[in-house]
């Protein structure tokens, strides 16, 4: 495994501004994780979210939402598969596969909250929209990251994917992505509900 440098300064912004718990940028477990010593396992596939072709060999980072440190790093394999183990649940964690740098490719991201030994989660379009929006629920003190919830983040999700159902979403075009997560956090009043 190794380190990456996250490159998508917007995103970085988003994340960063008014928390002081989040670093995206370059994203211990909390002391009330619980999970002993068993690892939590989270595993997933990596889709583009311009055309959702997987992500093969992208790499990725992984971060503790609440306390803004990086807790994993890797690279996916030949079918864009990820996986990595936190020693901790009831954490939220954001999974970012940062942009390409020779192709273009925009990045992709996830929340994850780690509720059972294994966790599957999937990487695309809407799960980047709703990552985006979660995190800045949190930014803006709107929520703590303890409030980001597995339901949540289902709501912020449900939203994202309703929106991409009626709109074009320019996932290059920072206007374009900001109008979709700010839809998102208004239907759901921040993931509180499901959306409308």
């Amino acid at each position: 495994m190794r380190n990456t440098v996250f490159a998508d300064r917007s995103f970085t912004g988003v994340l960063r501004a008014g928390i002081t718990a989040i670093a995206l940028g370059a994203l211990s477990a909390c002391g009330g994780g619980g999970g002993g010593n068993n690892p939590t396992q989270v595993n997933g596939t990596a889709k583009s979210v311009i055309n959702g072709q997987i992500q093969a060999s992208r790499d990725f980072i992984v971060n503790n939402l609440e306390t803004g440190e990086q807790v994993a790093d890797g690279t996916t394999d030949s079918t864009g598969q990820y996986e990595f183990e936190f020693l901790g649940t009831n954490l939220v964690m954001v999974v970012v596969f940062p942009p390409e740098q020779d192709t273009g490719e925009p990045r992709t991201s996830g929340l994850v909250f780690l509720s059972e030994s294994t966790n599957t989660k999937d990487l695309e379009d809407f799960t980047d929209i709703a990552c985006v929006a979660g995190s800045q629920a949190v930014g803006d003190n709107s929520i703590t990251a303890q409030q980001l919830s597995a339901q949540r983040i289902a709501n912020l999700e449900a939203a994202a994917q309703q929106y991409l159902a009626s709109n074009v979403v320019d996932f290059t075009n920072t206007d374009s992505f900001n109008a979709a997560v700010a839809a998102v956090r208004q239907s759901t009043n921040d993931g509180a509900n499901a959306p409308s």
